[in-house]
């Protein structure tokens, strides 16, 4: 018999090894590229990541969150907001898509444990804000389709719930995550980190830091706020003869001078009629207002022990009502219909707006008799209709296209003091009332390069003199090298 020929080798192993070695790699290299395609489609999908954060909404101003998921507020002037009733505080549940394909949620709320019965989710009463709150402007829609790389966000209102939520708790305390549900991919709804779910206790009232006391007013505002159109016409069913309601927005007022006839708490029955009578007088012929006193004083009940005084935190005193409808009985003199701060404060304002017309009008008056020294652009016919910085604006183009000399130095004077001015005035006029221990002031978002840079400040006694100071130095400035009049 002959001997078997020798299997052919290559690199010195047999060419079968090799052809096995091969085998198992292609084998290997499939495997993993079935496991990246599995992968793929399920990180291309549609999947959602979702946070819960507290917030502090003032509505129509300011909307502050804790981005780090904790359940924590800083008690800071942002959370005085809501201490002092001008903000409510809320859980923001923000979702994200970081798929490449589009997505539908639906069901935003939140997934309750530890609350004597089931794991369980509820969906509280959701607030919108208007698109000026950017990537954080929240939405009241409970299906939201969000496209590819794409945020929704959600402003709950979580305490609502909570008191009957925690009186259930057999051990007295709740574990509360945000949850929303994603069409088409599996019944389970989608969940915060469980790691930074919140641990509410029994008797807990604030996520605010040292859990500080809050104003009867902010406990009364806030039950009433809730309940109430933020529109007159929000209510198609309303009777024609019924009149106005009373809306979200006139709450603040109405409430400030009805607690102001009392000194100390008074019974349930006469803030009702108070409320009811400044309701009528504002065109609201069947009131509905006064009804809300019954939950908001079962809030009062609740909080009791973690409230202040009744008058502090109201702009106005027993004796001291400044009438929020204007009539015939507020006197010859047409009052605001807003609460406003104290005499002295207004008047600061006036002083700054009065100095910054004084400015502009400097420049204009001066217009007709420089005529033939300046540009003849430069004419108070276009520049009257122009706010301060734009008249700046002018005036420092004019300067640039004349030849150095007397009447030059004063326009580059008058148009730095402008645009000091324009500053100074859009501090005054773009910032909102908000409560500040002296009582009822000013607070303005800082802004640079028309985009707010997340700081704030007081329009208060050190601001005034600090600006005024300032409109004074650029007055002399202007004054020093003006053109005598002949």
């Amino acid at each position: 018999m002959n001997p078997a020929a020798p299997s052919p080798e290559m690199f010195g192993a047999p060419v079968a090894t090799w052809a096995l070695m091969i085998s198992l790699l292609s084998f290997a290299i499939a495997i993993v590229a079935l496991v990246w395609q599995v992968t793929k489609h399920f990180l291309d999908g549609g999947r959602v990541k979702v946070y819960l954060n507290t917030a502090v909404w003032e509505p129509e101003f300011m909307l502050a969150t804790n981005r780090s998921g904790r359940f924590a507020l800083k008690n800071d002037n942002v959370a005085r907001s809501a201490l002092h009733g001008r903000a409510l505080e809320l859980a923001q549940l923000v979702v994200e898509n970081p798929g490449r394909v589009p997505v539908t949620i639906y069901s935003p709320g939140l997934s309750i444990s530890g609350g004597g019965k089931k794991d369980h989710s509820l969906v509280p009463r959701m607030f919108g804000t208007e698109d000026s709150f950017g990537p954080d402007r929240a939405v009241t829609d409970t299906v939201v389709r969000i496209e590819p790389y794409g945020r929704v966000t959600f402003l709950l209102d979580y305490w609502s719930v909570m008191p009957g939520l925690l009186r259930e708790a057999p051990k007295g305390r709740v574990f509360m995550r945000g949850f929303v549900g994603v069409a088409g991919r599996t019944k389970r709804p989608q969940k915060s980190s469980w790691r930074r779910r919140w641990r509410i206790n029994e008797g807990a009232y604030t996520a605010i830091e040292g859990s500080p006391d809050f104003t009867p007013f902010s406990v009364l505002w806030r039950e009433m706020y809730i309940r109430l159109p933020k529109r007159a016409d929000d209510d198609p069913g309303r009777h024609p003869d019924a009149g106005k309601p009373i809306t979200r927005g006139l709450l603040t007022y109405i409430l400030d001078e009805a607690m102001s006839r009392f000194d100390e708490r008074p019974e349930r029955e006469e803030l009702k009629c108070a409320l009811d009578e400044l309701a009528k007088k504002h065109g609201d012929r069947f009131p509905m207002l006064g009804y809300n006193v019954f939950e908001a004083y079962e809030a009062l009940d609740r909080m009791e022990g973690h409230l202040v005084d009744w008058a502090a935190g109201r702009s106005q005193r027993k004796g001291e009502h400044v009438s929020v409808i204007p009539s015939a009985e507020a006197g010859k003199m047409e009052r605001s219909v807003v609460a406003l701060p104290e005499q002295e404060y207004l008047a600061r304002i006036g002083e700054v707006a009065y100095t910054v017309s004084s400015i502009e009008w400097t420049i204009l008056g001066d217009l007709y008799r420089l005529a033939d020294c300046v540009p003849e652009g430069l004419a108070l016919e276009r520049l009257e209709p122009m706010m301060t910085s734009g008249i700046a604006g002018e005036v420092k183009k004019a300067s640039k296209e004349m030849e150095d000399g007397p009447t030059k130095d004063y326009l580059v004077e008058v148009y730095r003091a402008l645009y000091c001015a324009a500053e100074i005035r859009s501090d005054v006029l773009h910032s909102r009332p908000a409560t500040h221990p002296e009582g009822q002031r000013l607070y303005r978002a800082e802004t640079k390069d028309r985009k707010t840079t997340g700081k704030r400040f007081w329009i208060d006694e050190d601001w005034f003199d600090a600006s005024i100071a300032k409109l004074n130095k650029a007055t002399a400035g202007v004054m020093r090298v003006r053109p005598p009049l002949e």
